[in-house]
């Protein structure tokens, strides 16, 4: 017959009699999880702000906002957005900046932009294991998106609203996790795999144990139980091994494997 449902309480029970291996599993994780936390190289974050100016009002008309040029420059962010990572910037990049000893493409790979659709400011973001190089690669092409913008179109729309910061000494925190938070999420995980692998054990278990075994397999309540007991010893006159057999009283053990 096939084994039912378990409930809160058979949980409990079935927990309660492998918290070992739960211990185990989350033990090894969190160690595990230590181990990569102080093995790994913190990265850092850098951005840089540009916006999108309005050039395209007549000087001798009021200083009036004009939605119509607007809605021009937000169309113009995202080509703006698309420049950004062409090797037209990126070779710039590498080229007026040979310290930061990567390739126009590697550059490129470590570049983010992003726009909004409500707002005329493009952000340009850097990762990198060092702070100081992530800050110079986005400034530098900021630098030279505006170049390339005005060769392209002629314009000076574009400027740098707010550069990234060299914080000499005083880096911000790592953008990857941090030591405390990757413990905890390794200790929520590894617990959860190993309460789950004892629902695994539990479901393929074919032993019955307690009274709420048998009636959940068989069907039946349990009116007596008479345990079997194996005493093992040696005969006086050699050395094998013997087995002998006994019957005790019910109710003085309720946690005797029986096969199904």
């Amino acid at each position: 017959m096939l084994q039912e449902e378990l409930d809160l309480l058979d949980i409990v029970v079935m927990l309660r009699r492998r918290w070992w291996l739960i211990a185990i599993i989350v033990v090894v994780g969190c160690m595990a999880a230590f181990g990569i936390g102080r093995a790994r190289t913190p990265i850092y974050e850098a951005s840089t702000k540009l916006i999108m100016t309005n050039k395209y009002n007549d000087p001798d008309k009021d200083n009036s906002i004009d939605p119509k040029v607007i809605q021009a420059n937000l169309l113009m962010l995202q080509t703006y957005k698309d420049i950004v990572r062409t090797p037209n910037v990126t070779k710039k990049v590498a080229a007026n900046h040979p310290e930061l000893g990567l390739s126009a493409g590697a550059i490129a790979g470590k570049l983010t932009v992003s726009t909004s659709t409500t707002s005329q400011i493009l952000t340009i973001s850097a990762r990198d294991e060092s702070y100081s190089k992530a800050a110079l690669m986005v400034n530098a092409a900021s630098e030279a998106l505006i170049a390339e913008t005005v060769r392209l179109y002629g314009s000076g729309d574009l400027e740098v609203l707010y550069p990234a910061e060299d914080h000499t000494g005083t880096w911000p925190q790592p953008v990857n996790m941090g030591l405390t938070t990757l413990l905890v999420v390794a200790f929520a995980l590894s617990g959860m795999v190993g309460v789950g692998l004892c629902f695994v054990l539990q479901y393929f278990d074919k032993w019955i144990r307690t009274e709420r075994d048998v009636a959940r397999t068989l069907g039946f309540e349990t009116l007596v139980e008479v345990p079997l007991f194996i005493e093992s010893g040696k005969r006086k006159s050699g050395h094998r091994h013997t087995s002998h057999v006994k019957l005790r009283g019910a109710k003085e053990s309720r946690n005797v494997p029986i096969e199904k």
